[in-house]
């Protein structure tokens, strides 16, 4: 590189320093923002692990719609155990199958409430709702 001037030069020099100072300030940042991941994982991990695993029941009537507005339409239903027990109520989302298979929300949904539990916000217990065409149908003709 050829420099024309004394003024020219100078010009780099306080560049290539303010440059020096912003890869420093930069890595001094990615290594806070790897110490405040470690710290994270280390506090998620503690809750995952115990974590049992998830109850899935089955959704058997709809008793609210669209409890609050949102894509998912949140749904207060009735729920049993695989064997037919009565549960109790659950507030369920019923996803789309091309919501489904773009963005995996069920899994965001647990991670969501690891996370919670995690932070100390007060959550609901998780659960797995197997939800029927039947339901599925009757939400389906209530929306239109």
């Amino acid at each position: 590189m050829q420099v024309a001037n004394l003024q020219e030069l100078l010009g780099l020099v306080l560049a290539m320093t303010d440059l020096r100072r912003l890869v420093a300030n930069l890595q001094e940042l990615v290594f806070e923002a790897a110490a405040l991941s470690r710290i994270l994982a280390k506090h998620v991990l503690k809750h995952l692990l115990t974590l049992p695993m998830l109850p899935i029941y089955k959704a058997i009537s709809v008793d609210q719609e669209a409890i609050i507005g949102g894509s998912t339409k949140p749904c207060i239903m009735t729920v049993t155990g695989l064997r037919g027990k009565i549960i109790g109520d659950y507030v369920v989302k019923v996803f789309k199958p091309s919501n489904i298979e773009q963005s995996l929300p069920t899994n965001k949904e647990v991670y969501g409430s690891i996370l919670a539990k995690a932070f100390d916000f007060a959550v609901p217990k998780p659960a797995l709702v197997k939800v029927g065409r039947e339901i599925t149908d009757q939400l389906n003709n209530s929306e239109r």
